[in-house]
């Protein structure tokens, strides 16, 4: 390579530079028109080489990638280039799964109330319980109770909430004490809100006379 020294005694460089390839062959370097030295980067896909690949704007393009149990995975984008994005969220027992959509791609939103399937039940002549939610007290149920007296004559209903299942009634509690059914008639109840760990106890004058119908949905849990 030829070199000068102008008179102003900065160097000017004439000529040109080769780098040798794996082969011993020379390849010379390569400059853009205005002179600065053109690049061209590669990168390896295992054991091949293979070059950065670019835009049609000239900018380098990128591929995202996660792991998928240990998997390289491409993130997936929309047709019209957005990241497609998947909404999680954990449960009570810690386990991750994703939020649904419904079929209209709305956010498929399903508050925490829950019916409970509750069989009849048929007062005894002793104190006992009718319902049990055989729950945890910072869960919560709203309850509305139907009787119905049986038989042909005026039968009198008792009808408590054990809070906390405690065994007796308290004279808070009672929702009936000792009231007259008259007879084949339904009395229907005002909605409670019962916890996860109280009792609905019932007993009637007479056994098998009245039973006891329960709707039941438990609208909050921790």
């Amino acid at each position: 390579m030829e070199k000068f020294k102008s008179i102003f005694g900065r160097i000017t460089m004439f000529g040109s530079t080769s780098l040798t390839n794996e082969s011993g062959v020379g390849i010379p370097v390569i400059i853009e028109a205005t002179g600065e030295l053109k690049t061209v980067e590669y990168g390896k896909v295992g054991s091949t080489i293979t070059a950065i690949a670019l835009d049609d704007n000239g900018e380098q393009k990128m591929s995202l990638f996660g792991t998928n149990a240990g998997a390289p995975t491409a993130v997936k984008v929309e047709t019209t280039g957005e990241q497609d994005n998947v909404v999680h969220g954990k449960d009570s027992g810690g386990t991750i799964d994703p939020l649904r959509t419904n079929d209209n791609q709305q956010l498929f939103y399903e508050p925490y109330e829950h019916w409970k399937q509750v069989d009849p039940y048929l007062m005894t002549g002793a104190d006992a319980i009718a319902y049990n939610p055989g729950a945890a007290a910072s869960e919560t149920y709203s309850i509305i109770i139907t009787v119905y007296n049986l038989t042909a004559g005026a039968i009198n209903a008792t009808v408590y909430v054990d809070v906390a299942a405690g065994g007796t009634a308290g004279n808070a509690e009672y929702l009936m004490n000792a009231e007259a059914v008259a007879a084949k008639t339904r009395v229907t109840l005002p909605e409670i809100i019962i916890g996860g760990d109280d009792d609905i106890r019932a007993f009637a004058g007479a056994v098998d006379s009245i039973n006891m119908h329960f709707k039941s949905k438990q609208v909050a849990r921790t």
